[in-house]
């Protein structure tokens, strides 16, 4: 009986996780973004992995995630919980982080 329970207990934490992860999409998105950035009198590809900082400082967001109104509507909502974050820290002194 204490075996199943385990069991079940170790169960629902894995689905938790699993379903943390599927929420937050773009961390777990495994495609590459590809960037051509300016290197001399050239340019040169640089590949990104969607979710990650691009070149430019912006968020790369590969295609596939980019057509899903879901994950689109997370990534802005992220953004801007993280814009009233850094606004609460500067206008308490702290700066931004």
């Amino acid at each position: 009986m204490d075996k199943k329970r385990l069991v079940l207990k170790k169960v629902g934490f894995i689905i938790g996780v699993t379903l943390i992860n599927h929420e937050v999409k773009t961390m777990t998105c495994r495609n590459k973004v590809e960037f051509w950035v300016p290197k001399g009198w050239d340019y040169r590809e640089v590949q990104v992995r969607c979710g990650n900082t691009d070149p430019y400082g912006g968020r790369a967001i590969c295609w596939l995630c980019r057509e899903d109104k879901a994950e689109m509507r997370r990534i802005d909502q992220h953004e801007e919980n993280v814009a009233a974050d850094n606004a609460a820290l500067k206008s308490a002194g702290w700066g931004e982080m």
